[in-house]
This record gives structure tokens, sequence and C-alpha cells, in this order.
């Protein structure tokens, strides 16, 4: 056939009930932290997801591979906290109890397509590929929330938030790339290859505080809302080579290059940050076939790990008054260097297969998430390179 359908649809429904009760130990330098939490609540969505695949054949060398795909949620969810924090001696340090409730509607939609051209001569081809995918979400949240902090068991301040939050958030992605293979022997096969990729997302938090006369939320909290947009362009450039020097060895090495640049956006103050990343990545893979049923292959893969932008500044938010979150603007990328030896054996007339291998790793610069816990029983997060 010249095309060829296939058409889905799926449906799903969850609830789930949560009961969880959380132990912390935290030994500071001068003093112990004792935390007992629990939280009891409800998470329940809906789900409708529908996608298409078309596959067309023109001719003999000619082939287009379309997908596109749209869904949407709708979820609730609640919940019933309270935490209690005591030093060593049993002395009261904090005391937290907080309601939550939230409901967010999201819709999501995908399409992408992939022409593929081959040529009389025998492992020559070109490619184009263009994908996007989008989402829009819009939620509210109300959140109560009572903090108490102790010194020498008497209460010497609280803090008290009862607030709703307007959630809206969109993305926007989408890709192309084009690929071209060439056949210079029967041993020796390279493919070059060059990718674009732009996406946009934007989050819009609004908080209301109740009023104290009217009972609703209707005093906007600056402090505590949002309105960022998030721009990520990416050039990827890479060169590959397949090569079977003889009958049981068989080198493949790729080489990817990338240019990634961020820019982040306060729309209430108009300030930007902005990043960027020039970045290698090389992989190679070789394999010796010992015999028909015997292999054993080496492999070595370069990855860089970008710091996202909600790492170099997240959004401020009073959902859990006991956790804060900031960001680190010096944040550079992690390279991870990943080596693998494998042995495997197959018998088929046993049915019998055997494999073992060796596996190692080693990362520059880790992007790890340091923890700060004063006196208070506050925790502070911040995102570091490890050196």
């Amino acid at each position: 056939d010249k095309h060829k359908w296939r058409v889905d649809y799926k449906y799903n429904q969850l609830s789930t009930d949560i009961d969880r009760n959380t132990f912390i130990q935290n030994s500071l330098r001068d003093t112990v932290l004792l935390t007992n939490s629990d939280s009891r609540g409800n998470n329940s969505n809906r789900r409708n997801n529908v996608s298409l695949k078309n596959d067309s054949k023109f001719d003999s060398l000619t082939t287009l591979t379309i997908w596109a795909g749209a869904g949407n949620n709708n979820s609730e969810s609640f919940s019933n906290s309270s935490s209690k924090t005591v030093d060593q001696f049993g002395n009261r340090i904090n005391e937290n109890d907080r309601d939550f409730y939230g409901d967010s509607k999201s819709n999501s939609y995908n399409a992408s397509g992939l022409l593929t051209r081959k040529f009389l001569k025998e492992g020559r081809s070109l490619s184009f590929y263009y994908g996007m995918n989008g989402s829009d979400n819009s939620g509210n949240q109300l959140i109560n929330s009572k903090l108490n902090y102790y010194e020498n068991n008497i209460l010497v301040r609280d803090s008290l938030i009862d607030q709703r939050k307007v959630n809206d958030d969109n993305s926007l992605s989408q890709s192309a790339s084009i690929s071209y293979s060439e056949p210079f022997s029967k041993k020796f096969v390279a493919t070059v290859e060059y990718k674009f990729n732009n996406s946009h997302n934007s989050n819009r938090v609004e908080s209301y505080n109740k009023d104290a006369i009217t009972g609703e939320y209707t005093k906007f909290d600056e402090l505590f809302s949002n309105d960022f947009d998030y721009n990520t362009f990416k050039n990827t450039y890479s060169l590959s080579f397949n090569y079977k020097p003889i009958d049981k060895v068989n080198i493949n090495m790729s080489n990817f290059l990338e240019q990634s640049d961020l820019k982040q956006v306060d729309n209430y103050t108009n300030n930007s940050v902005k990043r960027s990343f020039l970045v290698y990545a090389p992989n190679i893979r070789t394999s010796y076939d010992i015999s028909k049923s015997k292999q054993i292959s080496f492999d070595y893969r370069g990855e860089n790990i970008l710091p996202s932008l909600n790492q170099i500044q997240p959004l401020r938010s009073n959902i859990d008054p006991l956790n804060e979150y900031l960001g680190n603007e010096n944040l550079i990328n992690a390279y991870t260097h990943n080596l693998n030896v494998f042995m495997r054996s197959s018998n088929i007339l046993t049915f019998t297969f055997w494999g073992g291998g060796i596996r190692g790793a080693s990362t520059n610069n880790a992007l790890i998430q340091n923890v700060l816990t004063d006196s208070n029983g506050k925790n502070i997060y911040t995102w570091e390179n490890l050196t």
C-alpha cells in the first residue's frame, strides 16, 4: 500500500488518596532538629488523547511519515498537612498547619513529519524533519497556612498565608533538521546533520490575599506573583562516521557541536537573564565479533548537562513557607564521561544467552542542590557546580 493510516484514542481516569508520614533529622553545627510531618489528600485527573500516523510511499525511493496528536487533561487536588520541629531536647522550634486546593485544565497538541529520499547508490540518502508541540494550562490554587516560630518554647512570631493563585502557562516548541548520508565505499559511510530548535514558554502566576472586610481574594500580592517568558534557541551540528575495516569489526563515531542561547524575561520588571553555551559531545562505539554468536563492544559517550532557567532563576513561591528555592546565575554546564564495555554470547540450539559488562561514569562540574537549614528549621535550596 502507498498509504497506511493508524488512529488511536485513549481515555484515562485516576484518583489517588494520599496518607503520608515523614520524619527528618537534621544535624546542624550546634543543634539537632527533628521534624515530624503528616499529610493527607487526594489527587484526581481525567485525560483524553488522540493520535494518528500516516506512512506514504510515493515510489521505491521516497517515503513520508506524518505524526499528529492532541489531548486534554482536567485535574483536581487537595491536601491537609501539619508539621512540628523540635530540637534534641524536645524544645519546640516551629509548627506549621497548611491546607491546599488546586484545579487545572490543560490542552496539548503536536505534529511532525519526516521525508526521506534514497538514491540509486546504496546507502546514500537525504532526510528532512519538522516537528512542533505546544500546550496551554490554566488553574487556580487556594493556600491557607499558619506557621509559628518558637524560642525557649515561647511563641515569638507567626506567619499567616491565605491566598488564591491564578496560573496561566503556555509553551510552544518547534524543531527542524536536515541530514545527508554518503557511502564513500562499502566500508565507510559518513552522515552530516543540522538541527534547529526554538522553544518559548510563558509562566504567569497572580497571587491575591484575602480582604479581611469582604472575605474575597482581591488584594494583589506583587512579591509572590510572577510573569516570566522563557526562550531557548539551539543550533546543533553533527558529523558521523561508520567504518567497517573487516567483517568482524565495526566502528561508529559521532560528533555533536551545539550552540544554546537561553533568555528569561521578567515582565513585571523588564529585567532579563541571558546565557549562552557552546558544547561538544563525541560518541564512539566499537564492536568485535569473536564468532557468529559472541561479541564484545566498547562505548564512550560524552554528555553535556545544561543548567535550566529555573535553576538559574526560579519562580518566587510561598506555597511551602518552610522551603525556599534560590537561583544561581553563575551556573555552568556539567560534562559527563560515560564508558561501557559489554560482552554477550548466545546459542540458538539451546536457547541460551548470557552477557556481562562494566560501566563507569565521571562528571565534571556536576549540578548539585545544596540545602541550608537555619536555626528556625527553614530550608533554603540553591544549585551549585561541584568542583
